[in-house]
């Protein structure tokens, strides 16, 4: 129920809508009832024969006298009956009385010895009603006439009164179990969601393919579900079509530039023909950058590689290349060995990218240091001008270049986040009090 409260939650809204229409429901359906109940029942009733009893307990004598000593039946008789009344006689003559009789009964009461039975009924709206009972009292036979009806919405206020000790129990027990039960009910119908949501969270753009289940989906949500299917198939199409683009302009690009080299080196050395063969030298570059994107756009798989050897290998093979700019190039290490899992060709050409990167923008002086630490993060450092803190972010976007006038492409920071965040890593530029300081993360070393 963690999310159950939350302004937006879909659980909420439908466990407090339900729950609210559940309590409308409930209270229509008492309210039904009593107005039912007090329309069929007469505003007054009278008082039933079940009291009789009560009344024969209550007339004892006293002396030569007859009295009436209510019980407590009685006395709630007299409280919810406010026109209760009660006159007892027996053989001898002697009365007791209770109450107020009605005047239209005074004339039969003043007959009561000459009475054998009597039974007034009269409609709801009279205010009269009598039954004679003869009853075996403490005083011995008596004859008793009693009678009366009670007040003008007491029936209603008797009902209300009476039935909160059911009203109360069946709203709040179903209310307070809808606040327990719709949630799990909730949760078991949109468990299809959650396995949903864990699917949505993997799809990238270098996964093609990916599509979110319809099998265990609620009606209402499938078409959301197949929208969403359909948007991610346009979205792996274009993708493939852009790929295939770069990787055949690569290509395409490969062969000319190949043989317009071939024709500049076939040239007399001067000077024109070396800067044409720069240019050249840059078109190429940025060729073969643009297929490394396409080729590690997607590794196929990892295996253990010595990230000693690699960074070992890379430095020899651009030591030269380092030195004729002007640089000592190094490598320092602790480890004998730093096993990780990666694809080697990619781990060679990022390292590979962030050491040319220094000879190319350190200012042809100072050492460039390539650092392998144990958790097989590597750095590369330089003495150069160093990156400014606003630019850190994007020297990482494709085709941006901190110089206009460098012969950089632009590409080859960009392919080395990109192979970093590949191998569950990162590829960061890093503050430092002289030159620039890039580190590249690769995840958690393979065990061993």
């Amino acid at each position: 129920m963690k999310y159950l409260f939350k302004r937006r939650s879909l659980k909420w809204r439908l466990v407090s809508r339900f729950s609210l229409a559940l309590a409308a429901m409930m209270a229509v359906f008492y309210i039904g009832l009593i107005a039912l109940i007090v329309a069929e029942t007469s505003d007054a009733t009278p008082v039933d024969d079940t009291i009789k009893a009560e009344i024969a307990e209550s007339i004892t004598r006293d002396g030569d006298m007859l009295r009436i000593v209510p019980t407590d039946m009685v006395r709630k008789a007299m409280h919810d009956y406010p026109g209760f009344w009660l006159v007892a006689r027996d053989a001898q003559g002697r009365e007791a009385r209770l109450g107020q009789a009605p005047a239209g009964l005074q004339s039969v009461l003043s007959d009561l010895g000459e009475i054998s039975a009597l039974d007034i009924r009269v409609s709801k709206d009279a205010p009269m009603t009598a039954m004679l009972v003869m009853l075996e009292t403490k005083g011995g036979p008596v004859k008793a006439v009693y009678g009366g009806k009670s007040a003008p919405g007491s029936v209603l206020e008797y009902l209300i009164r009476t039935l909160h000790v059911i009203y109360l129990p069946t709203t709040l027990i179903p209310l307070i179990l809808a606040f327990i039960i719709i949630p799990l009910v909730v949760n078991s119908s949109l468990k299809g969601m959650k396995r949903i949501t864990a699917l949505a969270s993997q799809i990238d753009v270098n996964k093609p393919g990916v599509r979110l289940p319809t099998d265990d989906v609620v009606e209402e949500i499938a078409p959301l579900v197949a929208t969403i299917n359909t948007a991610l198939a346009r979205v792996d199409s274009d993708v493939s079509a852009r790929e295939r683009f770069l990787s055949d302009a690569a290509h395409e690009l490969r062969t000319p530039i190949a043989i317009l080299r071939t024709r500049l080196e076939g040239y007399a050395d001067t000077q024109e023909n070396r800067r044409l063969l720069l240019d050249v030298s840059r078109i190429g570059a940025v060729a073969e950058q643009l297929l490394d994107i396409q080729r590690f756009a997607i590794v196929p798989a990892f295996i253990d590689v010595d990230l000693v050897g690699i960074c070992r290998q890379v430095v020899a093979d651009l030591a030269p290349l380092a030195i004729n700019a002007g640089y000592d190039l190094a490598f320092e290490t602790d480890e004998r060995a730093v096993i990780a899992k990666a694809d080697r060709l990619s781990i060679e050409r990022a390292v590979s990218n962030l050491v040319r990167n220094s000879i190319q923008h350190a200012g042809g002086h100072g050492q460039i240091t390539v650092t392998l630490l144990r958790d097989a993060t590597i750095e590369v450092s330089d003495e150069g001008e160093g990156i400014l803190s606003d630019e850190s972010e994007k020297i990482f976007e494709p085709f941006f270049r901190s110089k206009p006038q460098s012969t950089g492409a632009g590409l080859g920071l960009s392919l080395v986040r990109q192979i970093a965040r590949l191998h569950g890593g990162d590829a960061t530029a890093l503050p430092a009090d002289r030159g620039a300081l890039f580190r590249l993360t690769l995840g958690k070393p393979a065990d061993g």
